[in-house]
């Protein structure tokens, strides 16, 4: 079995050229990416994403997974242009070769129910399962404070309702 060591390699610094020097200085040749200078990785132009790449690959560093911000809004807000920018993702996470994706499942309104929201949040992210499946793309839901997801009986309740999505707990 093979065991890829990965991280978040934003937290070394912002500009890439650093991220890659404590990559190796780590001995890490796996990045989970989620910001590059200041800024994450899916809001970059093709031409910044491309230099990205080439500067990854030149120095022998490949993504395992793309950490986005995808879900990370009010489930009581619009998502027709935050599913523009999960399919923005998509793509880029193709041209990364790297056709894995984290994300979360939506911020709830403060002091919610959260089974009020449990149908939408459903929805909306099966919608995201659904088009990441028809493009060879692998959803990570990862846990995270205030957000529907943020307990384990709620993650269970993810897995159950929304086949093909899978399951960072941190």
């Amino acid at each position: 079995m093979t065991v890829k060591i990965t991280g978040f390699a934003d937290e070394i610094a912002p500009e890439l050229t650093a991220q890659i020097a404590g990559l190796k200085g780590l001995g890490m040749s796996y990045v989970e990416m989620r910001g590059v200078d200041g800024e994450n990785l899916i809001y970059h132009t093709d031409e910044k994403v491309e230099q990205i790449k080439k500067t990854l690959d030149d120095n022998g560093i490949r993504l395992s997974a793309l950490g986005s911000p995808l879900g990370k809004i009010l489930i009581t807000d619009d998502f027709t242009p935050h599913f523009e920018e999960f399919k923005r993702a998509v793509e880029i996470s193709h041209k990364m070769e790297c056709p894995t994706i984290r994300m979360f499942s939506f911020y709830l309104p403060q002091e919610s129910d959260p089974a009020a929201y449990e149908g939408e949040v459903f929805d909306r992210i099966g919608k995201f399962v659904d088009y990441a499946s028809a493009n060879d793309t692998l959803l990570l839901h990862e846990n995270e404070k205030d957000i529907y997801g943020d307990s384990l009986e709620r993650v269970l309740e993810l897995k159950q309702n929304v086949q093909g999505l899978k399951f960072v707990y941190d």
